[in-house]
């Protein structure tokens, strides 16, 4: 009987097969190992940093009844791993950005419990060393071991090089989210307000570096401050947030219009500075608003920064001249960078110059968002001769030979030129625009132009049309008539300048500056979709590295669907759900937060913003830390319409890059 048993557990033994993988790799039930896979891995992590790989296991021949983990410390300082069962969601309508075409994608990550594996079927287990920060730098050895059928063991050998500087306790970029606290009551069956029963939650978010609102919104009144205030300085001392957001949202605007919210508002801050947290604390957002509402918007802000001059306030949308200073901290989406315009914004420059002639009025047969960049404004017809290229004028329809649109500019005294140059939104520009200028704006003549049409030669490079008239002209009016464009699009004009542009010096510094984050929330590149590429989540960092961008706004934590509470189990193999994964980066687990793949890409990204950080203040090697390599954070790498495949060269480059990176501080730091 003894020989039987041992039979069938050689048989087992002998038919599974174990492997390593990358935390970059998406590991399925049909996986099988790549060549040369061996139960190996060999890790590389800074003091203070999480370090995570898969280990797959694959039975060929019969079920594995039992299959449990036995962690193992690595070192004296190095304690065993985190370890959770890798599970799946289910994305029945597929992303923009998807890359593969699995019906269901490698996502929630449960807490690990003995399971059976059935025969032909790969199972991954998400494995998590975290470095301590009084770790010694050097190389670490140990195991990892995996018992089948509540016996026979089996070995993962682990390999784990430690650098010589610590991840900093408080990150260098903002990952700012969105918590749903109503997701938590209606999941958790939580029904107050005390600290009590929301620490839990705000410690299972306290190891992933993301900055969030808490659980209560800013108060209406000040007596209700101190539950509001425990929960602020708490969860943002637990979860080490740069910045502390205090639950406004879009609200503010309407607090400021009241007395007593204002003067919740004060008690609040007064509060938070005699905590040492007045400079984090942070005003978010109030949703992009017509330009109808503009003056209104800019009266209670204004009112805000009086009341509240420490604490930032948060914008999502696209500065325009008459909105710049409106915020602290701009949320832009990747699409929308311009290297010029956000060092503007970051130096607190003026996005516009002034004309060099006085401007009576603009008129336009139409205007509209720019369809191809969906701003979150329309445009209007002074966008065009605002002395800013960051503005632009859009028709509502692509003119054409029988619909043409036009743009008219009249001016206060008259202008006398020969020449007249259009700067163009690029994909909308017009071919050859008739012109007809008037010395009254009543009677109009007809007038000759000469059209040289420049189109823009790399990203970010604007295009123009210069234009000559048939002589010098003296006018008060001028009007451009457009019968079509290049693209078929509707036409956008950035800029009209009537023989000479606006002058430099005119241009205005407005304070002391402000931040720009990117919009994490588009649904283009970066992609944070359960079925993007893997390598998408860790970009976000580097993106944000390359563009000189201070934080990553936007990413929804727990906006979860109410059909899971419905779900037989609390930890389904596979999660339904309507979408990619696009309202969350948690799932819900029994009294707390279950994590992602998704969440544990995005940290080791915001981990390797310290690489990159730290070996540009140590002077790490420019081969290291040169043009080329840098490359990998760079927007004229992943253009707008990116194939996801073209991520998978990437995905071994980071990997490389930030195992130089680490090696090169180390080294740094044994020359001092």
């Amino acid at each position: 009987m003894h020989s039987v048993t041992l039979g069938l557990l050689c048989a087992v033994v002998s038919a599974t097969r174990i492997w390593t993988a990358s935390s970059l790799d998406n590991v399925y039930p049909d996986s099988v190992p790549p060549p040369g896979a061996e139960p190996h891995v060999r890790l590389y992590a800074a003091q203070g940093e999480y370090e995570s790989f898969q280990v797959c296991i694959r039975s060929a021949r019969r079920d594995i009844d039992e299959l449990d983990a036995a962690p193992e410390p690595l070192s004296k300082t190095i304690g065993p791993p985190d370890i959770r069962r890798v599970g799946y969601l289910a994305v029945p309508t597929p992303s923009p950005r998807a890359y593969g075409e699995q019906a269901a994608r490698p996502d929630p990550l449960p807490a690990f419990e003995p399971f059976t594996l059935a025969k032909d079927t790969t199972a991954a287990l998400w494995v998590t060393y975290q470095v301590p920060r009084d770790c010694p730098a050097g190389l670490y050895e140990g195991r990892l071991g995996l018992r089948l059928d509540g016996r026979a063991k089996r070995y993962v050998r682990v390999t784990l090089e430690v650098f010589d500087f610590e991840i900093p306790e408080f990150p260098g970029l903002t990952a700012a989210a969105r918590l749903s606290p109503d997701r938590i009551r209606s999941f958790s069956g939580i029904a107050g307000d005390t600290l009590d029963e929301w620490r839990l939650f705000y410690d299972a978010l306290a190891p992933w570096r993301i900055a969030c609102n808490t659980a209560l919104e800013f108060p209406a009144a000040p007596g209700g401050s101190e539950h509001y205030l425990q929960h602020l300085v708490y969860a943002a001392r637990i979860a080490h947030m740069p910045v502390v957001f205090m639950g406004m949202g879009e609200r503010l605007a309407n607090v400021m219009a009241d007395e007593s919210s204002a003067s919740t508002l004060q008690t609040v801050v007064e509060a938070l500075a005699s905590a040492g947290w007045a400079r984090r604390a942070c005003a978010e957002p109030m949703p992009p608003l017509p330009r109808s509402h503009w003056t209104e918007v800019r009266d209670r802000y204004s009112r805000f920064s009086a009341l509240a001059p420490a604490v930032r306030r948060l914008f999502q949308g696209v500065p325009h001249p008459q909105t710049q200073q409106l915020a602290e901290i701009w949320v832009i989406p990747l699409r929308f960078f311009d290297p010029i315009a956000i060092q503007r914004v970051r130096t607190g420059m003026s996005l516009a110059a002034n004309p060099p002639y006085a401007i009576e009025s603009a008129r336009a047969s139409s205007t509209a968002r720019i369809p191809t960049q969906d701003m979150p404004y329309a445009s209007a017809a002074e966008d065009a001769c605002d002395g800013s290229l960051y503005t632009a004028w859009t028709s509502a329809n692509a003119p054409r030979a029988g619909a043409p649109e036009w743009f008219e500019l009249r001016l206060q005294t008259p202008e006398t030129t020969n020449r007249v140059r259009i700067g163009w939104r690029t994909g909308h520009e017009a071919a050859d625009p008739a012109v007809e200028v008037s010395r009254d704006g009543i009677r109009w003549t007809a007038v000759r132009v000469t059209w040289e049409f420049h189109p823009s030669d790399r990203r970010f490079a604007p295009s123009w049309s210069e234009g000559v008239l048939d002589r010098e002209r003296s006018f008060t009016g001028i009007r451009f008539t457009f019968s079509g464009t290049f693209d078929s699009r509707p036409v956008s004009m950035t800029e009209v300048e009537l023989g000479r542009p606006p002058d430099p010096a005119s241009i205005a510094y407005l304070s002391g500056g402000a931040q720009v984050w990117l919009d994490a929330s588009s649904v283009q590149f970066p992609s944070f979709h359960a079925d993007a590429h893997p390598a998408e989540a860790r970009l976000g960092p580097w993106v944000c590295w390359g563009h000189d961008l201070d934080g990553l706004f936007g990413l929804p934590l727990n906006d979860w669907p109410d059909a899971w509470r419905l779900l037989d189990s609390a930890t389904p193999d596979i999660w339904p759900a309507p979408g990619p994964g696009e309202h969350f980066l948690f799932y819900p687990g029994p009294g707390s937060l279950v994590p992602s793949v998704r969440l544990h890409r995005l940290r080791d990204g915001l981990e390797d913003f310290e690489y990159l950080r730290t070996a540009m203040e140590t002077g790490v090697d420019d081969r290291v830390l040169g043009p080329n390599t840098m490359a990998a954070c760079r927007w004229e790498r992943y253009v707008e319409n990116l194939e996801p495949g073209k991520l998978e060269g990437v995905k071994s480059e980071l990997l490389e890059l930030r195992t130089a990176l680490g090696r090169g501080i180390t080294q740094a730091a044994g020359t001092k």
